[in-house]
Order: structure tokens, then sequence, then C-alpha cells
């Protein structure tokens, strides 16, 4: 997508986002992206619960190699392993997580972090053939907004993929404005007030960067 579409996608979702190096000079690690959402709270959260599950990290946001449960812990969160699959064979990686829900009358949270070594090495795992990747955060938030009758969606990721620092630089600025694309026009669905018109735009790393 170019910057005139992206534009004009940015203006039909009224989704604000940026990228950007969390602790000042270095190749890119966290991005975010907010909008307003014209769909009942409880409605998207309902979607939340069901898509939230599985994290949405590739170029095609349904794409998850492998997904495993591993354990249910006793305060309800989720340790998982995922594999994601990336364009090129040797970017290709894996996360070990830990997965928290929490929801209430005016917001529903899902946060993502990886497991610490001492936390994976409970787990005996095959090799995937795959770098481990860490997931800093990985963070979802949905706001009630006019009594409930509206939303405001939140997603940050900050995530680092073991690469050199070109090479970490280059995977955040293809693969992160996909996702975060991605997400928006995936919870744009949920709109009473959706613009149809952009559903068939392909994204690229200028469709949300500043």
């Amino acid at each position: 997508m170019g910057k005139k579409q992206g534009k004009k996608w940015l203006k039909s979702t009224n989704a604000e986002g940026f990228w950007r190096y969390s602790s000042g000079n270095g190749p890119i690690d966290q991005l975010r992206v907010s909008f307003p959402l014209e769909a009942e709270y409880a409605d998207v959260v309902k979607h939340a619960l069901k898509n939230e599950a599985m994290p949405k990290f590739s170029f095609k946001s349904e794409i998850v190699m492998t997904k495993n449960v591993l354990k249910v812990n006793e305060d309800s969160s989720v340790d998982e392993y995922f594999l994601t699959k990336t364009p090129l064979f040797w970017w290709r990686r894996d996360f070990m997580t830990r997965r928290y829900i929490q929801k209430n009358e005016y917001s529903f949270d899902v946060i993502r972090k990886s497991l610490t070594s001492d936390q994976e090495s409970r787990y005996d795992l095959p090799s995937k053939l795959a770098t481990r990747g860490e997931i800093t955060l990985d963070g979802l938030r949905i706001e009630s907004l006019s009594g409930g009758e509206r939303c405001k969606v939140t997603r940050l990721i900050h995530i680092d993929f073991s690469e050199d620092y070109l090479g970490e630089d280059m995977m955040q600025r293809l693969l992160g404005p996909r996702w975060l694309r991605a997400f928006v026009d995936e919870y744009s669905l949920l709109s009473t007030d959706r613009d149809d018109s952009m559903s068939s735009v392909t994204s690229t790393a200028s469709s949300i960067s500043n």
C-alpha cells in the first residue's frame, strides 16, 4: 500500500499507529496501534476471548504453524508454545509465553510475555529448527465507551526476534505494520459503521509509519 492509500486507510479506520525503539537508538522493537470502534463492548470482548488465545505474528495473520497450550496455571494464566511462519526460513521464530486475561465492566486486557529461562526449563519440547524469540509484551486493551455502546481498542507489541541489528530492524519494518494492519482490519469488521471500500487494500511497511 502506498502512502496515499495508507493515509486513506488510516482515515477510514481512525487508527493511530507508531513504531519505535523502546530504549533509545537501535532497531525497531515496539509497535502500537489504537482506534475507536463503533461496536458494543460486550461483543468486542466476546470476539477477543475467542481469537486472542492464539497470537497472530506473520504476513498472513491466520498462519501460526504450531501452537500448544502447555499448562493452565493456578492463577488462570496459560503457558503457551507457538511457532510462527515467516517469509524466509531462517527468520523462523518460536516463542514460549504466559498469557493473562483481566476483565471487568469497563475494560478487558490480554497480556502475553515470554517465559523466563527457569520457567522454560520445566517443559521438554523437541527442536523445531527455529530461533527462540522474546516477547517483552504483547498487550490488547479494550475500553468501554458511552456506557458500553462503543469501544477503544489498543494493541501493543514489544518483541525481540533475537537477530543482529540490521536483521532485527528489517524484520520489524516488514512484519510489524502488517500485523497491526491485519489486527485493525479484523476488529473493524465488528463495527456497525465501517467502510468496506478499503477491505481489499494490501498493507505494506509504510501503512502506519510516522
